[in-house]
């Protein structure tokens, strides 16, 4: 069996997105890692993916880094309170600037990732979303290894991390070089 397919730099877009996940929902796959980076996908592709992932499938590991998100916020927050077997989840360079309240609270309810890479999207640094990141550390327990390069947190935001933090015990890192987890 196939356990893992790279499909990186190519444009399959939403439709050969939908065409992967059918055959993923397959009773005969054993696919473990798909890599859509940069595929030209963008939100469409994003919901069907979040209606898709659940426990059924036995997928681990998902890159969708360097595709348009933009407005995925509650897509990306559905595909975080899946019940699945996904522990990474790459969804750096997604041109996500919005949305972020809703990928937090998300976040805070997820029980199975252990690595989430929001690398490269800028997190706007307003008190009330601050909150809701903070809290999404507080309240997850399984999250090991938080990725935040270059999201545009300032000191402000580092003292709301730094108050989540205090409160998690399973979080190792939050890592500035993604290569260390991977």
């Amino acid at each position: 069996f196939i356990n893992g397919i790279s499909l990186k730099n190519n444009t399959i877009k939403n439709e050969g997105v939908i065409k992967i996940f059918y055959s993923l929902t397959s009773e005969n796959s054993r696919l473990i890692c798909l890599d859509l980076s940069n595929t030209k996908c963008d939100e469409k592709a994003l919901k069907f993916i979040s209606e898709k992932i659940s426990k059924n499938i036995i997928l681990q590991k998902l890159n969708l880094s360097n595709n348009s998100f933009r407005k995925g916020g509650g897509y990306i927050k559905n595909l975080l309170i899946q019940e699945s077997n996904l522990k990474h989840l790459n969804l750096s360079y997604c041109e996500i600037n919005i949305q972020f309240n809703m990928i937090f609270e998300g976040l805070a309810k997820n029980k199975c990732l252990k690595t989430v890479d929001f690398s490269g999207n800028s997190i706007p640094m307003k008190h009330e979303l601050l909150k809701e990141l903070q809290n999404a550390l507080i309240d997850n327990h399984y999250l090991m290894h938080l990725i935040l390069d270059d999201c545009n947190i300032d000191d402000i935001g580092m003292s709301f991390i730094s108050k989540g933090l205090e409160n998690n015990h399973m979080l190792k890192s939050i890592i500035e070089d993604r290569k260390s987890v991977e």
